[in-house]
């Protein structure tokens, strides 16, 4: 999918949809000619982690987008996707991938003043509810075994706000795993906005102040 600003896009891109490893490499390194971007990499720190067109529109897990994409080619467009993305990132050596697998999700600490947790939402969510489209109303976005985390990584984060290693616990943004703000706001709110489980939101504030 290509998106086009009323007001007119900010860039152009040079290869159209990507697919390959050379396809992803050659995004990220048009996107490091960008001279905000390269200021704001020499200014601070970052601490980064992704959403859906790091790979795929929409894509969850190991099911891609709605668009008659095969498994066997998101797989590979995934694998691709990530060893791009591990060498333009400023990650450690932890998140090296290997094939369609990257570990992501991370607790980094800042002295004494704050823990962040970094989560993944795509690698172990299910997928979106309601068929991926615009539909609005359907059941299955209000079941509660649906996840935007997986099990383990549940876990990981609820253990890490109790042990609460600094003053502060900061979960970095990304869709927040519970119930809706607003569920009537339009389709797309309904789509996008899935009532996940809502024990990472209660658990994490039972266990530790944030």
């Amino acid at each position: 999918m290509e998106y086009r600003s009323p007001t007119g896009n900010v860039r152009s891109f040079a290869n159209g949809h990507i697919f390959t490893l050379a396809d992803y490499r050659t995004r990220h390194a048009q996107y490091r000619t960008d001279p905000d971007l390269q200021a704001a990499h020499a200014s601070a720190p970052w601490i980064v982690t992704w959403d859906d067109h790091e790979v795929d529109n929409n894509w969850a897990d190991e099911i891609p987008e709605n668009d008659g994409q095969t498994r066997e080619a998101f797989l590979a467009r995934r694998a691709a996707a990530l060893q791009a993305y591990w060498e333009n990132m400023p990650l450690r050596r932890s998140s090296l991938p290997s094939g369609i697998d990257m570990q992501l999700y991370r607790r980094l600490g800042w002295g004494s003043l704050a823990t962040f947790h970094v989560l993944d939402t795509r690698q172990y969510r299910d997928d979106q509810a309601c068929g991926d489209g615009t539909r609005i109303g359907c059941t299955d976005r209000l079941d509660p075994a649906r996840t935007l985390t997986g099990d383990t990584q549940e876990r990981w984060l609820l253990d890490g706000a109790a042990a609460k290693e600094g003053d502060l616990n900061a979960r970095s943004k990304g869709p927040f795993p519970g119930r809706p703000a607003r569920e009537n706001r339009g389709d797309r709110a309904a789509q996008g906005r899935w009532r996940y489980r809502e024990r990472p939101t209660a658990g994490a504030a039972g266990r530790a102040p944030s």
